[in-house]
């Protein structure tokens, strides 16, 4: 390219970015005006005057290279007219800098500072294959350890070293991995992740071989022993703290709890052992908070409540030692989730979830841990003291979650504190089904899904063994109010699923979607009618015999959800009652006789069951509530209910007549007439209603039935009854025959 070609291309590039500044200079005064009339300042104006700087800052540095290259070659370059011409507007319009508009004086404008907008860093998502890598120290660390250990196993087996020396081999080996990273690590030779390793790989080797040396060898003193042992652990803590790894706080304290161990074989006192373990899980908190440490929080309260339940069972008559232990750990564990607690968190459900869920579980490992009524009742209150000043502090802050995860916590101690006084097995059963209930409650209030899910599990089972091994008789017993409140938190649950919510989450969305709030009055029902099923056996029947009172409480059912709205009942309800009492009516069918007290249960059954049919029908004819109720869904399918119906109003009609024959309430004869007259009866009221609404398959079921009574008629009423009541049979039969072929012919 020549030398022209350049100075021209500055030219133009210069002309572009001084038109540019002109024209962001206009818009600059414009937003000026603006922002003087509305009092109002602009973020686009700031970016505006950002880049007039900027622009007019390149158009000085291209104006430099200009001036440059038209002094080096002026002698060799001849520009053309036009291109001159340009060069000297140019030139004017750099040189003699046009004022901006004028629109208000230089003192009334303000001064605008550019405003700096601070990012948050994004914290960058680790692909699997980085999370791979990042494990696979670790991996490589614990199968270092495991080699090492054969390998002295071996050489032990084979004799050539003694206790002693592999003893000291295993310290050397631990120091060396205490110096190589720290090494490692002021060189900048290696990553972070194997040093780390190696701190903890160190860290594990030390209390092992302290354990080692001390219960398999007999090669340390027990002293030296627990010396060396807390001086580990206190190197643990330390590294945990300067490195500020979550997973090696962690790793950390879980290798530090097998020192009590150490100290329970070397006989020491129970009460210096539960002071090791609290002190141990107080001095990790200071690396929790520090570097907040969420997880680490949750895991390691775990982990020392679960060891401390373990010693608690390896010792003997020191109860009160290990309760104090496990109510300070909770409470340790309380400040520092205090501490560590983010309202804004996207994770704050889950940790509120997880403080419900530990000191629930702190509260039933109180209750077993010891026996003494007075101490449990002592315990129990500094609980409910502790969760009671919790509560108060939180609604000071106005954190409503944690308001209502301390107030639950602290009734639920309550509760406990009640319990001790009857640790019997029903009360039991009780006091766990409402816990259950209390973190289902919890989680819905806390939107935590899952809590719900972990609560809803437990309930379920505990529902399973209430149904199991509860009983209903005698009526005023704790186990019978068991099986009561499980029902009673049911209905309680459903009514809180039914209140409205807003932004809905994920997993309430994915609830909704699935109809559980439809589902749930289907579960209730199903229970309800289960605990009627057990009162009647207990109090009527014999188990085994036909629930007919149950029967007719679940016909009960089905009719008053009939006018009930469908946002109280759900939109399932109906239809599952529906077909629940369709097979009761099978079943009724069904039924044999009784001749003791279930006849009279039966007998009743049956008299509902055609009753409420009938009513269903004249309902329906007459397009009654029910009908216009569910007038969508009957009336594509209206002529098949309206069928069924009528036969089952025979069915139920011959049924009830066997009934009253079989126990001799009336004669064989009367039966036979019956039956024959309810088939006509019924025939002509199905020819009547399809010939009045235009059902024609009605009519058909109509002429059907009017087939089969004559058919009845003669060639089985002939033989079966006696001339008598054959003839006023034949003529009652004949007449109303008349006047319904009379009706119908006149349609």
């Amino acid at each position: 390219m020549n030398e022209r070609s350049i100075c021209y291309r500055k030219e133009l590039k210069c002309i572009i970015l001084f038109s540019e500044s002109v024209i962001l200079h206009f818009f600059k005064h414009v937003l000026y005006w603006e922002k003087i009339q509305r009092g109002v300042g602009d973020k686009m104006n700031r970016q505006l005057e950002r880049r007039v700087e900027l622009l007019e800052e390149e158009v000085r540095r291209l104006r430099e290279e200009l001036a440059a290259v038209q002094k080096v070659d002026s002698s060799k370059i001849n520009p053309s007219p036009e291109l001159q011409s340009n060069r000297l507007q140019l030139k004017k319009a750099l040189f003699d800098k046009p004022t901006p508009m004028q629109l208000t004086s230089s003192e009334d404008q303000p001064v605008l500072k550019p405003e700096v907008e601070i990012k948050q860093p994004i914290k960058p998502q680790r692909s699997l294959e980085e999370m791979i890598t990042w494990a696979l120290p670790k991996v490589f660390m614990v199968i270092l350890v495991l080699g090492v250990l054969w390998g002295l196993k071996l050489i032990s087996d084979y004799g050539y070293l003694s206790d002693s020396v592999k003893i000291l081999l295993a310290y050397a080996l631990s120091i060396s991995l205490i110096i190589l990273p720290y090494i490692l690590e002021k060189k900048q030779k290696s990553s972070q992740a194997i040093i780390i390793s190696l701190y903890g790989g160190a860290f594990i080797i030390g209390i092992l071989t302290t354990a080692a040396g001390a219960i398999l060898y007999d090669v340390l003193h027990l002293n030296m022993a627990l010396i060396i042992a807390v001086l580990y652990v206190a190197y643990g803590i330390f590294i945990s703290y300067y490195k500020a790894n979550e997973i090696l706080t962690i790793f950390v304290i879980f290798t530090s709890l097998l020192l009590p161990y150490l100290l329970e074989y070397m006989e020491f006192s129970e009460l210096l052992i539960i002071q090791f373990v609290v002190i141990l899980f107080g001095a990790i908190q200071f690396v929790i908070v520090k570097h907040r440490q969420q997880i680490a929080l949750h895991i390691t309260t775990s982990f020392t409540h679960l060891s401390a339940l373990a010693l608690w069972g390896l010792s003997e008559n020191v109860d009160m030692y290990f309760a104090i232990g496990l109510l300070l750990i909770a409470s340790i564990y309380l400040y520092s989730w205090w501490k560590l607690y983010e309202p804004e968190s996207k994770w704050r459900a889950i940790h509120e979830g997880l403080l419900f869920s530990y000191h629930v579980f702190a509260l039933i490992t109180l209750l077993f841990v010891t026996s003494d009524l007075v101490f449990d009742t002592i315990l129990f209150l500094l609980m409910l003291v502790i969760y009671s000043i919790t509560a108060f502090v939180a609604y000071k802050e106005r954190l409503q979650h944690v308001v209502d995860v301390a107030a639950t916590v602290a009734f639920l101690a309550f509760v406990f504190m009640m319990v001790t006084f009857d640790l019997s097995d029903e009360v039991l059963i009780l006091l766990f089904g409402f816990v259950a209930f209390s973190g289902i409650m919890l989680g819905m209030r806390l939107r935590a899904p899952v809590m719900q899910v972990t609560y809803s599990l437990q309930f379920f089972f505990m529902t399973l063994l209430t149904m199991a091994t509860s009983e209903v008789k005698p009526f005023f017993a704790l186990n019978h109010l068991s099986v009561v409140m499980i029902c009673i938190y049911l209905i309680a649950i459903y009514i809180y699923v039914k209140q409205p919510k807003q932004n809905l989450s994920r997993f309430e969305t994915w609830v909704e979607q699935a109809n559980v709030q439809h589902i749930l009055p289907i579960i209730i029902s199903a229970y309800f009618m289960k605990y009627v099923m057990d009162l009647e056996h207990g109090y009527i029947s014999n188990v085994g015999q036909t629930p007919f009172v149950s029967l007719i409480v679940l016909l009960g059912l089905f009719v008053i959800s009939l006018f009930v709205r469908e946002k109280w009942i759900g939109k399932f309800l109906v239809m599952a009652l529906l077909i629940a009492t369709s097979v009761a009516s099978l079943v009724l069918l069904m039924t044999g006789y009784y001749a003791d007290s279930n006849w009279s249960f039966n007998f009743l059954a049956k008299i509902i069951y055609l009753a409420v049919i009938i009513a269903l029908l004249a309902d329906f004819y007459s397009s009654g509530i029910v009908y216009k109720k569910y007038g969508e869904l009957l009336s594509k399918k209206i002529e098949v209910f309206i069928n069924t119906g009528f036969v089952l109003c025979i069915l139920f009609i011959m049924s009830i007549l066997s009934l009253l024959d079989h126990s001799g309430w009336i004669d064989y004869a009367v039966a036979v007439t019956g039956n024959t007259i309810a088939i006509f009866a019924t025939a002509s009221a199905a020819l009547m209603a399809g010939a009045k609404r235009g059902w024609r398959d009605v009519k058909i079921m109509g002429f059907v039935l009017l087939g089969i009574g004559i058919f009845k008629l003669i060639f089985f009423d002939l033989s079966a009854l006696d001339l008598l009541i054959r003839s006023a049979l034949f003529i009652v039969v004949g007449g109303v025959g008349l006047l319904l072929s009379n009706r119908l012919l006149r349609k």
